[in-house]
């Protein structure tokens, strides 16, 4: 970050992607006059741009320049935590299995639902989050919305890594579950057509662990994701169980 000053006023150039907040990269999606985009990435009015010599204009240009060069994704470290505008420091949370089911639930959908551009989700994945420590109020997915800018000002690279951090801790929940929940359909299972249960995706989950309760289904979702997963794999031990009894009970009755 340079300062310059201009009259009375001294303005930042940034000078690296790392000097970029949130809320001056979704501007500069869709801002591409040369003047507007200097007034958005210096905090500066249009009205001081149109003042500035042409010297001037060239010499902010050249500092600017990164950002016709992609972020460096990968080389992005988590913060320990973040501050909004308001001064509500967010921490990182390092294990979103303590958090709630609906959250993963949610996390999960809108990572599917964006074909996996991050960059397009960032904000959502962080406010899944932080929402309550925002708030102070137990997570609500209606009101991701309503929070929708409480982050613009927060580093870019910041928010980034953040929600990375969490894509990356689904991944490794995601691939657990995949080692001890999944299991192959039987063959009488395949006839009698369990694939048509396929549609309706993790409300199969819900449904089961609510016992077939709609009346239950938010308080599944509120529930710990540890919780449920401890849940989920004795479901399968007690299925696996249930079926070895079954035949061994067949086998010594012949």
């Amino acid at each position: 970050m340079i300062k310059l000053n201009s009259n009375t006023t001294s303005y930042n150039i940034p000078t690296s992607w790392d000097d970029i907040s949130f809320k001056q990269y979704k501007s500069l999606q869709v801002e591409k006059d040369e003047a507007k985009l200097i007034s958005i990435l210096c905090n500066m009015p249009l009205s001081d741009v149109k003042l500035l010599s042409e010297s001037s204009v060239s010499k902010i240009a050249i500092l600017l320049s990164f950002v016709q060069t992609p972020i460096d994704l990968d080389s992005i470290e988590p913060v320990n935590e973040i501050t909004t505008l308001e001064g509500v420091k967010i921490a990182l949370e390092d294990d979103i299995k303590c958090k709630s089911f609906g959250q993963k639930l949610y996390l999960h959908q809108i990572i599917k639902d964006s074909d996996n551009n991050i960059m397009s989700i960032i904000e959502d994945i962080v406010l899944i989050y932080s929402q309550e420590q925002i708030t102070k109020k137990d997570f609500d997915i209606s009101k991701i919305n309503e929070l929708k800018g409480v982050l613009n000002e927060i580093s870019l690279v910041s928010l980034y890594a953040t929600a990375m951090s969490y894509v990356l801790q689904l991944k490794t929940i995601l691939e657990h579950e995949h080692n001890r929940l999944s299991s192959e359909p039987t063959r009488e299972q395949k006839i009698a057509g369990i694939d048509s249960f396929n549609e309706y995706g993790v409300f199969n989950t819900i449904d089961a662990l609510a016992g077939g309760d709609v009346t239950k289904y938010d308080q599944i979702e509120r529930m710990e994701y540890n919780v449920i997963f401890t849940k989920m794999a004795r479901n399968k031990t007690q299925a696996i169980f249930d079926d070895n009894y079954r035949k061994v009970l067949k086998s010594s009755n012949k």
